[in-house]
Formats: structure tokens, sequence, C-alpha cells
């Protein structure tokens, strides 16, 4: 095994939520990376103000994931990842969904 540095400003971030998107409208479920990567895509923007709307779009795409288990992965994780970058009304959002997924 060998550790290698991974720079999030690297990913292109317009290309990876244009195939989770696509996919999403399609209904094909999403793979394993391509869950982990829905999770971290609001960190590979560039600034606070861009992360924080990628953040809530991240979540509304969230939002169209079939697979309620999927579902909650991503918006535990996209909770958990953007904790620094959210403001408490965004984190509040983003329980609710959460809250209602699994009421749903």
């Amino acid at each position: 095994m060998k550790l290698e540095q991974a720079y999030l400003r690297k990913i292109d971030s317009k290309s990876i939520r244009d195939v989770l998107e696509k996919k999403l409208e399609d209904g094909v479920p999403l793979s394993d990376d391509e869950l982990m990567q829905f999770i971290i895509l609001p960190l590979t923007y560039k600034g606070k103000e861009a992360k924080r709307e990628a953040v809530k779009e991240a979540v509304y795409l969230a939002k169209k994931i079939m697979d309620k288990k999927n579902q909650m992965f991503v918006l535990s994780g996209i909770l958990v990842f953007a904790d620094k970058i959210i403001d408490a009304k965004t984190a509040e959002q983003i329980k609710e969904v959460i809250r209602m997924t699994q009421v749903a």
C-alpha cells in the first residue's frame, strides 16, 4: 500500500457533478466510489461561498438518490465533511432532510 496526497481543488468539480446528476436523472444506481465523490464534491470548489453553494446543490441532488440507505449515507457524509464550511441554518436543513428520509 502506498499513500499519496490528494488535493481536492484539483478535482474537476463540474464533470463529477454532471456525471452524478445524469446518473440520478436516469435512475442509475451510484457506485461506492461515486457515493464518496458525492460526499466530498462540495469541498472541491474554491472559496467558502462556492463551497456553501455546492453543499446546498449536493443536498438537493442527494434527495434524488432512490436507495434510502445510500441517500442517508451521502447526506450524513456531507453534513460531517462540510461541517466547517456551512452555517447553522444549512446544517439544520440537512438534518431536516435526514429526519424526513428516516420517517419515509
